[in-house]
């Protein structure tokens, strides 16, 4: 099971952000978040649905935390709260007891302590980016240093974005632009609702496709191709779109060496394609060869 504990930076500064996240993290199983499986965390095992278990929720002062099986759910919740640019988060892997919690803060387990550690890590200045991925029973594991790797990457990588690029790429999306054009934005000022201070949308969260009418978009913002194509490029829409994927299944196989006291999420989450865990199966089969070898030569 995957465990989020996501705590607001600098909380006491700014306004509350907690219930826009909480919203928005809630939508992403489903039309206003309504809930995939019943509250008893054992009705996984048999329903191994997409969804949170435990949907988003304010536990304790500006921080929140939330439960699910689904590795694309991590994947599109960590997006999400670091484009925001005002969260720490932690990802906690492991099991969590079958209490019949409804609510997280009512419920416990290893993935919590996991979670809680990686938060922490995460408000600290040992790592550049604030997020952090624990496991409750590989905590030195190479899958879940990975994991956590390649969430600080999409973590920089949204730090060099332009509000800009955002427009583009939440236009691309589907969404309307929601957020106004930063000053630092070089070229043209594109066509959007002035003094919007609407929140984005979570359309472009969804995309797993890059293919978008450049020619299109140019002609509806009233600018060139090539400005668009441009902003695109500076916005490495194409490269994370690609490694969303490496990223679901990274996540999943942090899971998947965390050890067999979670079995039903990892089925539940599993997108690891049939040729790779064909290829896993094989390099399985390839080992217990050596050492039978080598166990006869012994002899």
């Amino acid at each position: 099971m995957f465990v989020l504990t996501i705590d607001q930076d600098r909380s006491r500064a700014s306004v509350d952000r907690v219930p826009e996240l909480v919203e928005q993290l809630a939508a992403l199983a489903g039309a206003k978040g309504q809930r995939a499986v019943g509250a008893d965390p054992g009705a996984c095992k048999s329903r191994m649905i997409d969804g949170w278990l435990l949907p988003p929720e304010r536990t304790v002062g500006d921080e929140l935390q939330a439960v699910t099986p689904s590795p694309r759910i991590v994947v599109d919740a960590v997006r999400l709260a670091l484009r925001s640019g005002h969260w720490q988060i932690g990802i906690g892997i492991g099991a969590i007891e079958e209490t019949g919690a409804g609510t997280s803060r009512e419920a416990r387990g290893p993935a919590f302590l996991a979670a809680r550690k990686a938060v922490e890590r995460a408000r600290g200045r040992r790592i550049p980016q604030p997020v952090a991925v624990e496991s409750a029973t590989d905590p030195s594991g190479a899958s879940v240093a990975d994991t956590e790797a390649l969430f600080q990457f999409v973590a920089a990588m949204y730090g060099l974005r332009s509000t800009r690029g955002w427009e583009l790429i939440d236009r691309a999306a589907g969404d309307p632009i929601s957020v106004p054009r930063s000053e630092d934005a070089p070229g043209p000022t594109m066509a959007q609702p002035r003094g919007s201070k609407v929140a984005p949308s979570i359309g472009w969260v969804d995309a797993r496709t890059a293919d978008i009418s450049v020619s299109d978009m140019a002609r509806d913002l009233g600018v060139s191709r090539q400005a668009v194509s441009q902003q695109l490029r500076r916005a490495f829409w194409q490269e994370e779109i690609a490694i969303v994927p490496l990223l679901e299944r990274l996540v999943q196989r942090a899971h998947n060496v965390s050890g067999p006291g979670d079995r039903g999420a990892e089925n539940a989450g599993d997108t690891t394609a049939p040729a790779d865990r064909g290829t896993e199966h094989a390099a399985d089969a390839a080992e217990s060869l050596d050492r039978g070898a080598a166990q006869g030569v012994r002899k």
